[in-house]
């Protein structure tokens, strides 16, 4: 799922609407991860003595994005299907072509089983982009030219992502939500079609939608890159998910990102770059490996700077509702109305780097359930800083309320997540 703008501030406006399609859809599964499953780094030990909760060394436990049993694709192709009218055609095309043998593509998908991407031969529109058009319209138009009513198109392949671009001034409905919203750009499925089960894409040409200082073109191919190595890790979301969520201990990552792997970074002030072998703008996505040797778990990451990352220590069991479903995950309770302060360990993996800003977000479905205030907003690595954390209303939906920290420093950041329970 590639749920955005971009923002330190996430809201979850759209988890429940999309229930069924491209993001981590299925419950939060009790028994996937637990403990076992994160890296401890600097290990520590942790007490909760009165309002404040503290961490004896500052070490931390990474997330981990587990997989539900489901199938990866060992040996993924993907297919550009756009528009004769659409002046990004030929560069989509070209993208398509190539990423699949770029350090990108080993760097953010080998570790889960995924093998190198073949680009197929492109599917040129004559049509005249639609306005507007239904998600179940596009399976449609998958499911009837693939099977057998358009030869071009092939057979069902359930190794192909399936990917439509949109030009600018098509709007895509998503069960009532259209894309370049502020809800989304971008989304991959699962259609059932000639007796087997495909995945395809959805991204929007969105002019503006990552800034005015981001191209088209370099919104278009970060969204593509984004369905692409989820589709791949992840094809079949309704019937079969894989790697779809965060192990249970950090659970409120898939609440506030959507759990799939490049879900995990796309709200990253630096979440882009241009790997010098592909020469398009991709959108960096989660490396278990990466965040399992205490390293920036979200790659290519930059070689020229240390990673840093401001983590709240929460040592309390939190039951949490799922789409439904209960789960329990590790948080800080604080009642209605009141307060609680909990520590906030600065970790680099340069213990001489510099100091960087730290800022605490509510990122739940209104945004307004939480205030904070700081004892310090800046510090450095080895440093401990102190949030409070004020309950200003419940989420009669999640029974919770997930915040964020964000971490910046010049052009670089990272987002640790936190939930609160009441």
């Amino acid at each position: 799922m590639h749920i955005r703008p971009r923002s330190s501030v996430l809201v979850g406006t759209l988890f429940a609407s999309l229930a069924s399609v491209g993001c981590s859809d299925d419950p939060q599964t009790t028994g996937t991860g637990g403990a076992s499953t994160s890296a401890t780094v600097s290990g520590s030990t942790t007490s909760s003595t009165g309002d404040t909760t503290s961490s004896s060394t500052g070490g931390f436990q990474a997330p981990q994005v587990v997989s539900l049993g489901g199938p990866v694709l060992a040996s993924p192709k993907a297919v550009a299907i756009t528009y004769d009218a659409d002046p990004l055609q030929s560069s989509i095309d070209a993208f398509i072509a190539a990423v699949g043998s770029s350090s990108y593509w080993t760097q953010t998908t080998s570790e889960y089983g995924v093998g190198p991407l073949t680009g197929r031969p492109p599917i040129h529109l004559p049509d005249v982009p639609p306005t507007t058009i239904t998600d179940a319209a596009v399976a449609q138009l998958l499911k009837s030219n693939i099977g057998g009513a358009n030869p071009a198109w092939g057979a069902p392949d359930p190794n192909t992502n399936y990917v439509f671009v949109f030009p600018a001034g098509t709007a895509v409905n998503l069960q009532g939500d259209l894309c370049c919203g502020p809800s989304y750009d971008a989304y991959h499925g699962e259609v059932f079609a000639g007796g087997v089960s495909v995945s395809y894409s959805v991204v929007c040409e969105c002019p503006g939608y990552d800034g005015p200082n981001v191209t088209l073109l370099q919104s278009t191919t970060a969204a593509i890159s984004h369905e692409l190595v989820e589709s791949a890790t992840d094809p079949f979301v309704d019937t079969a998910p894989a790697y779809g969520q965060t192990d249970d201990p950090h659970a409120v990552w898939t609440l506030a990102t959507g759990g799939e792997t490049a879900d995990m970074c796309q709200y990253l002030v630096d979440w882009g770059t241009v790997p010098s072998d592909l020469g398009f703008t991709v959108q960096r996505s989660w490396s278990n490996a990466a965040a399992a040797a205490g390293q920036d778990p979200c790659v290519p990451a930059p070689s020229n700077s240390a990673y840093f990352v401001s983590v709240p220590v929460l040592a309390e069991p939190v039951t949490l509702d799922y789409y439904g479903s209960s789960w329990t995950t590790e948080g800080v309770h604080i009642p209605l109305g009141t307060s609680k302060t909990i520590e906030v360990d600065l970790v680099s993996t340069d213990p001489a780097s510099p100091a960087w800003t730290v800022e605490a977000f509510d990122v739940g479905f209104t945004g307004s359930d939480l205030s904070f205030s700081w004892d310090k907003t800046s510090g450095k690595s080895g440093d401990k800083l102190m949030l409070t954390i004020t309950v200003n209303a419940i989420d009669s939906v999640q029974k919770g309320e997930p915040f964020s920290i964000l971490s910046t420093r010049g052009g670089r950041s990272s987002i640790w997540y936190g939930i609160v329970g009441n």
